[in-house]
């Protein structure tokens, strides 16, 4: 798919996307990788929340503007462009060796945030990314930007700061006692879990744990860290299981 900006001009979510298909599935959850069609549809639900409340402010639209259009130029690879967004163009380097790092990219854009100590803006970033050759990576983080001298007022790029999280929706499939398969498709922004063995499903949610992951319901239970996993059903024991 070409690069492309998916939103609407007052928007306070939106997505810059290059190299993106639609036929990313769910994989082992120690890949990191994303589901981008639901990535998509997730922020295009957000950008139907947002467009109920008041307009957003014309400081924080620019901000956010300069954001998705230095975005649009790197995944064009408009070096020049994108460069052109911040304060120094040498700080924009490190993103544009990055970017040519990777064969499909995606970044979605929040709403800016004023920072009340100063006149500064901070803009909300998730980074879906995956190399020619490798696995597919998501990173959170945010663009700070700062206001230029009053002689132009024009809103520039300071900084961006990502670091790698968890996707939002993954999947692992184990391999059981007795040679039983279990698939289990993880959501953690809703923090659920549907775990399916055969013909049968059970829903679960997370429960807090020391290390590693617990999810619970319906009677089951999926305790895990690594590769793996112990799970249990009503009526039966705890059964020892590993990612495949």
């Amino acid at each position: 798919m070409r690069s492309a900006l998916i939103g609407i001009a007052s928007a306070a979510i939106s997505i810059v996307a290059a190299g993106c298909t639609n036929g990313v599935e769910s994989a082992a959850v120690a890949s990191n990788t994303v589901d981008l069609s639901a990535v998509a549809r997730d922020a295009v639900a957000d950008i139907g929340n947002y467009s109920a409340v008041a307009p957003i402010p014309a400081d924080e639209q620019a901000a956010g503007d300069v954001v998705r259009g230095m975005f649009a130029a790197l995944l064009d690879r408009r070096w020049d462009a994108a460069r052109a967004a911040w304060r120094d163009p040498a700080s924009a380097h490190r993103l544009e060796g990055e970017r040519r790092g990777y064969d499909r990219f995606m970044a979605e854009v929040g709403r800016a945030v004023p920072d009340g100590r100063t006149d500064d803006m901070a803009v909300p970033l998730e980074i879906v990314a995956t190399p020619a050759k490798g696995v597919q990576q998501l990173y959170v983080g945010e663009a700070a930007l700062i206001r230029e001298p009053a002689t132009t007022g024009r809103w520039r790029i300071d900084r961006v700061e990502l670091s790698p999280a968890m996707p939002a929706r993954a999947a692992a499939t184990y391999r059981c006692g007795g040679g039983a398969i279990l698939s289990v498709a993880f959501d953690n922004r809703r923090q659920t879990a549907v775990a399916t063995s055969g013909r049968a499903t059970w829903r679960l949610e997370q429960q807090r744990a020391a290390s590693g992951i617990a999810y619970s319901g319906d009677g089951a239970l999926l305790r895990g860290k690594g590769r793996d996993a112990d799970w249990s059903v009503p009526g039966g024991s705890i059964v020892r299981c590993r990612t495949v």
